[in-house]
């Protein structure tokens, strides 16, 4: 029998979420939101429900892919503030994403339709990577990052916890990147970046004062 989830927010990733779900494994029965107005509405065929819903079903999983390139840096504090025992939290991973049996993959972590993971990549917890993403052979994906579509990272690239690599990105092998970090869409980051907290974008990258 599937097990039922909702999913947290209804937007987003949490809407794009529906496509990568194995209808073997999991049924969706209710989105989670904070916004009243959407609580009101069904979306997607989903009825929208508060986090009191979290409370009244403790039976129900949990998969909350919150974020954007404007608050990322605030993701671990808001999926945090659910408040979940760590037993709710469901990865979902697409049928049509290509896993390799010696990759690892954490809790609450959302792999969409057509990404790859090559052998002894290790992607954390509550990580997002979104279609056509490439994640080669020892990279290594810390907890809270997100990787947009079509991305390509290198073999043996380690990326700290809470960073943002924008679609269509390029990081060479072996560079290390420090939390927090934001790559812009489309860059090609050629070597590591040891401060947290910067923006670097453009081809080959760069950093951005701001």
């Amino acid at each position: 029998m599937a097990k039922k989830i909702v999913i947290f927010p209804a937007a987003g990733n949490g809407l794009e979420a529906l496509s990568a779900i194995d209808a073997t494994k999991y049924e969706v029965v209710a989105f989670i939101d904070d916004d009243e107005q959407k609580q009101k509405q069904t979306i997607c065929n989903m009825p929208v429900k508060s986090r009191d819903f979290l409370n009244q079903y403790p039976e129900l999983g949990i998969l909350a892919v919150v974020g954007n390139p404007s608050s990322f840096k605030q993701r671990a504090t808001i999926i945090k503030q659910l408040n979940t025992q760590a037993e709710r939290w469901v990865s979902v991973v697409a049928p049509n994403s290509y896993i390799s049996p010696f990759a690892t993959i954490g809790h609450n972590t959302l792999i969409m339709p057509y990404a790859s993971l090559m052998p002894q990549a290790e992607v954390g917890n509550h990580v997002v990577i979104l279609p056509h993403a490439v994640i080669h052979h020892e990279a290594k994906i810390a907890d809270y990052t997100w990787v947009g579509s079509h991305c390509v990272v290198a073999g043996g690239v380690q990326i700290g916890e809470n960073c943002w690599i924008g679609s269509q990105s390029v990081l060479l092998q072996n560079i290390s990147l420090a939390p927090k970090t934001l790559i812009g869409i489309g860059s090609t980051l050629l070597k590591s970046i040891d401060e947290p907290e910067q923006i670097w974008a453009g081809n080959p990258a760069k950093n951005i004062k701001i």
